[in-house]
């Protein structure tokens, strides 16, 4: 189970731990019951949220699966995260490619508190018709993140769909994104 007052390294090893079989447990999921939700959609794109729990660690893991248009239905998206609690609100730790290689994401509750003030109010979004919270939401509407500053022990920013993200690049694994600018 990841808490926030483990160590990034602690955190990095859980969720390395947990990958072949969430990987795996992932496409068994898409072949047996999402391909052919995403396959039979009338609307473009969809997508589905699942979650797993690893037998390893216990980690409670978030899933978004992602299609974007009917041909892709066999090879979706998968966005895999897992949400923590801090003395500030919700986080999560996300698990992406970054820069061709697999990188572990944290994003701090002040993150999402600056999501939810900078974007989705201000443009008076009703998350709860899609029927998730603020993480997923995000999640949901921002799959792709560009980062434009790398380098390691420095702060680093970057774009996706909805605004800018600005963090620390921790190491040569691990980012930690701080807040949030529409």
């Amino acid at each position: 189970m990841i808490v926030e007052s483990m160590s990034l390294k602690e955190v990095n090893d859980q969720m390395v731990k947990d990958m072949p079989l969430l990987q795996e447990w992932a496409e068994w999921k898409i072949g047996y019951e999402l391909r052919s939700k995403f396959a039979h959609s009338k609307v473009y794109p969809c997508y589905a949220f699942r979650t797993w729990r690893s037998p390893m660690t216990n980690t409670l893991w978030r899933i978004l699966f992602y299609c974007k248009e009917k041909k892709k239905a066999n090879t979706p998206i998968a966005l895999f995260y897992v949400k923590y609690d801090s003395d500030n609100g919700k986080g999560a730790y996300s698990y992406e490619i970054i820069g061709g290689n697999f990188k572990t994401v944290k994003y701090l509750a002040h993150f999402f508190a600056r999501f939810r003030q900078r974007y989705i109010e201000p443009n008076h979004i009703d998350i709860s018709k899609f029927k998730c919270d603020i993480i997923d939401y995000y999640f949901l509407h921002n799959k792709d993140l560009y980062l434009f500053s790398s380098n390691k022990n420095e702060y680093c920013y970057g774009s996706n769909e909805q605004g800018s993200v600005f963090g620390i690049h921790e190491n040569e694994r691990f980012y930690v994104f701080k807040t949030y600018i529409n």
